[in-house]
């Protein structure tokens, strides 16, 4: 989830929002898939069209973590789980995007090849580098632990800007393999509700859901600030936001007001809010207690004692949970449980020819057997015919 136009605005001012720090002697929160496709980017050689590169990955990924280890922090690693229903539209719209990217006669560089994520996890399991797979969506849970931990989180989504958490964007890192210290810029958000007016930070989800994100369209509350439809114009928008705000009697009141006149979405906008909110307030960690099994993390237990709850229940069997959480088998398998389908990666090929996966399709049928049972459809979505997105069934009638 994202909040558009909020990082290019907080990096335009970064000198108001951002204080330089050195990681050190700490723990981080650190958004895997996010520093998978930063450190993949950073370091592409002009290849993606060919895939792989994985040996090159594989000692970027090493060098990362060693620079964390060797300066004394811990770095723990927190990914997504499946996709959820409720961002569907999103994910088709996406892949739809990626597919059209990548078909052009002139090859991208920014195509993550497939299994760039999995050499990420097999090189946390060699070295025994704290790390969970969620079951779903990360942010929530990246948040909480961060809250618990007393730690900052490190990741490119915009979200975090939106969060009382210590948030340190990847490219605010000077990353130099070779140095004994960590440069970076901090950011808090005090300093951004400040410089506009000094809100209390319980007000940072009507914020975020009144500027828009994946699930509430950016233009859902333009009439309510006196904004044109489509302004991208963040610094506007949140200078209108919070003269809003602090109108308002307390937050009830403000999230009446926000969606009084708003007769066809009311409910869903409504939910999304609350959803937000309940995100915000969150600092129950459902895979601390995952996470504190690691024996670099022995030294904190006794500390979060209190804080400690059950492994989070899963519909995941048993021979299958602890593979799941340790990134050995990937989140696909959670999407298949949950939502019953399963989405292909979009990848540069032939796109005149027939599309990568449909060459799996007897295989899936094994693994889709194993998790859900005989005499079952699974629709998968990918590309088909060229440039098109399209589904495909793999029937389990065997």
């Amino acid at each position: 989830m994202g909040i558009p136009g909020l990082t290019s605005f907080i990096k335009n001012n970064s000198t108001q929002y951002f204080e330089n720090h050195q990681l050190t002697d700490t723990l981080v929160i650190i958004d895997g898939y996010a520093l998978t496709n930063f450190l993949y980017r950073m370091h592409e050689n002009q290849t993606s069209a060919f895939g792989g590169d994985y040996d090159i990955m594989a000692t970027v990924y090493i060098d990362f973590i060693n620079l964390f280890l060797r300066c004394k922090v811990i770095p723990i690693f927190v990914f997504d789980g499946a996709y959820e229903q409720r961002k569907i539209e999103t994910i088709i719209n996406r892949m739809s995007q990626r597919i059209q990217l990548y078909g052009n006669q002139i090859k991208t560089s920014d195509c993550m090849p497939y299994f760039g994520s999995d050499i990420l996890f097999d090189i946390l399991n060699d070295m025994d580098i704290p790390h969970v797979n969620c079951d779903f969506e990360a942010d929530a849970e990246i948040v909480a632990m961060a809250k618990l931990l007393k730690c900052p989180v490190i990741s490119r989504d915009s979200d975090f800007y939106m969060n009382t958490v210590p948030y340190i964007p990847l490219d605010m890192i000077t990353l130099d393999f070779k140095s004994t210290m960590i440069n970076c810029r901090l950011y808090k958000v005090e300093k951004l509700l400040n410089e506009f007016g000094g809100l209390h930070t319980s007000y940072l989800p009507l914020i975020a859901a009144l500027l828009g994100n994946d699930y509430i369209r950016q233009d859902t509350f333009s009439s309510l600030l006196r904004l044109r439809p489509g302004t991208f114009n963040c610094g506007l928008k949140l200078k209108r936001i919070t003269e809003w705000l602090r109108r308002q009697k307390d937050i009830n009141n403000a999230l009446y007001n926000m969606t009084y006149n708003l007769p066809h979405s009311r409910d869903y906008v409504n939910n999304q809010i609350k959803n937000i909110m309940k995100e915000y307030k969150n600092t129950d960690s459902k895979y601390l207690t995952f996470v504190l099994q690691y024996k670099r993390m022995a030294k904190y237990q006794d500390g979060l004692k209190n804080y400690l709850k059950p492994n989070e229940k899963t519909i995941l069997p048993l021979w299958l949970e602890n593979n799941y959480r340790k990134g050995t088998i990937n989140s696909e398998v959670m999407t298949i449980l949950t939502l019953k389908k399963i989405f292909f990666k979009v990848q540069i090929e032939d796109y005149q020819k027939p599309p990568y996966y449909e060459v799996s399709f007897k295989i899936l049928e094994v693994i889709f057997g194993l998790l859900i049972g005989k005499n079952y459809t699974v629709p998968t979505l990918g590309r088909k015919n060229g440039l098109n997105t399209g589904c495909a069934n793999v029937c389990l009638d065997f």
